[in-house]
């Protein structure tokens, strides 16, 4: 899998979420969240914001629960899509190619938090790996 996130501090212990099947995920995938508390991998610009999986979920394996970083706190390495600057809002991109991937969401106008997925710690340039801390919203988020 391409730009997983790599788990750097642990703060939290992963929640157990309902996931399919036949689904497989690759540990560090970037996922989104639909009711009732199901996760799968991203595949749109501003999902809603599952978390990270903790463990490889592999296809028709006969499990339907997944282990997932939801946060706060808890601080990956991941890989940027576009600009990103030091304590920016990230968001998910879910694009086919990188949707493992995170962009800034400080200019794109009003967000449901449910929609950010936590902040950089630091900057980085398109593609580059960089750190930054899980922290998804419940709230209105820039």
């Amino acid at each position: 899998m391409a730009d997983e996130h790599v788990l750097q501090v642990r703060s939290t212990i992963p929640k157990s979420l309902t996931v399919a099947d036949a689904t497989g995920i690759e540990k560090g995938a970037v996922l989104k969240i639909a009711d009732p508390s199901t996760v799968s991998g991203t595949t749109a610009l501003n999902d809603l914001v599952g978390g990270i999986l903790a463990y490889e979920k592999i296809a028709s394996d006969g499990v339907t629960m997944a282990a997932v970083y939801r946060g706060p706190g808890d601080v990956f390495k991941g890989t940027a899509s576009g600009a990103i600057s030091q304590n920016d809002p990230l968001g998910l991109v879910g694009a086919d190619g990188a949707p493992n991937r995170l962009r800034s969401v400080l200019n794109v106008g009003t967000l449901s938090g449910a929609r950010i997925i936590g902040f950089s710690n630091e900057t980085a340039a398109d593609g580059e790996t960089f750190e930054w801390t899980l922290n998804i919203q419940s709230g209105p988020g820039a």
